[in-house]
Parts: C-alpha cells; structure tokens; sequence
C-alpha cells in the first residue's frame, strides 16, 4: 500500500545535470516536484510519466518526464561515455527519479511509467526517420537513374545504405501508432536499485 503523501517529507537533491553546467536542485515534497529556481508541479496534475535511456554519440541521457494536464516537465541527466554511474551526480539524480516515482504513487497509485520516448520528441524522432529514409532512396534512385559509373555508384551505395538503414531504425523505433510497454513504478525503483547499488547505501530502497 502506498504511503499517505502528507506523511512523506520534502526532500533535496543536487546534482549536475550535464559535464558543463550549474547544478541544480530537484525538490520533492508531499504535495509537488520541482526544480528549483524552474518549475513546480503538483503531484495530482501529473498524468503520465515516461523513462527514457539513450545513447548519442559519446553522450547518454536518462529522462523521467512527467506530463501535467497542460504542461510536460522532465527531471533529466546527460552524461558522457566515461562517466561513472556511481558519482555523486548520477547518485543525486537516480536518488532524485526514486523519491519522485514514490511520490507521484502515493497520491496515483494507478499509474504506471512509459517506458521510452513520448510526446513531441518521438513524432520528431520518427519524422527524422521518414526523412532519413526518404533522402537515402531517393539519392541512391537517382545515382542509378542518371547513370553514375557502376565504380562511383558501389562507392556512393555505402552511405545511402546507412543513411536508409538509421532512418529505419528511428521509425520502428518511434512509430507513434504502436503501443508503448509501460511497467510499475515499484519495478523500475527496482530495476534502478539494481542497476546503481549505490543507491541503497544512500537509503533510497525502503
């Protein structure tokens, strides 16, 4: 049974949120989220929230995104490939996602969490896939149809043939019409746990 909001103390959590930047501070009471010096939001006007985790290039970003009913905050991370799971940033910030999930299920013990991009950011990533696929046939067509020397044209395969194949990859991916595998909160509480032990010697595992 999910513990009464009111009875769960506000808590604070600093942490930076990319290499470069000021630190910032996620504050997470009985009754709202928010980040400090930002945006508030109350607990009973969240009405979805999503997990995200991806790589780009040298740089992965974890994103917790809360949907209100008129406005979407997130409480997010940007970390380089040689960062450390166990820092105190990253401590900071998956102890800060916990406190969050606890608190939105005490007050919407019904909700469960997205897993993977919502909203805006998948329509664009799954139009950047449409274009991608879209410029990658459409060069290779025209290499053909113009009559490139078939030395050129194997050369200038190559790239068109990954561009297809990323753009692809965006689509299956972001498809904005397939359903979205959601979980508990309690299961990815669990699953951060497991995944940065630290985190329980902090004291964010009940």
């Amino acid at each position: 049974m999910p513990e009464s909001a009111h009875a769960m103390p506000e808590r604070r959590f600093v942490y930076r949120a990319a290499p470069v930047g000021s630190r910032l501070t996620v504050v997470v009471g009985p009754d709202s989220v928010a980040v400090e010096g930002s945006w508030s939001l109350d607990l009973t006007d969240i009405r979805s929230m999503a997990f995200f985790q991806g790589r780009v290039g040298d740089s992965q970003m974890v994103r917790l995104d809360l949907q209100g009913s008129n406005t979407k905050r997130s409480i997010s991370i940007n970390t380089g490939r040689t960062g450390s799971r166990s820092s105190t940033d990253e401590l900071q910030f998956y102890a800060a996602l916990i406190a969050t999930l606890r608190a939105v299920v005490s007050v919407r013990p019904e909700m469960r969490v997205v897993l993977g991009q919502t909203g805006k950011a998948q329509r664009i990533l799954f139009g950047l896939g449409v274009v991608a696929v879209a410029l990658g046939a459409g060069l290779l067509t025209a290499a053909v149809v113009t009559g490139v020397p078939a030395s050129k044209l194997a050369a200038a395969a190559v790239p068109f043939s990954l561009l297809i194949l990323f753009g692809s990859a965006l689509v299956r991916s972001h498809w904005p019409w397939r359903k979205r595998a959601h979980v508990l909160p309690e299961e990815l509480i669990a699953t951060l746990n497991k995944a940065v032990p630290e985190l329980q010697a902090e004291g964010n595992r009940e």
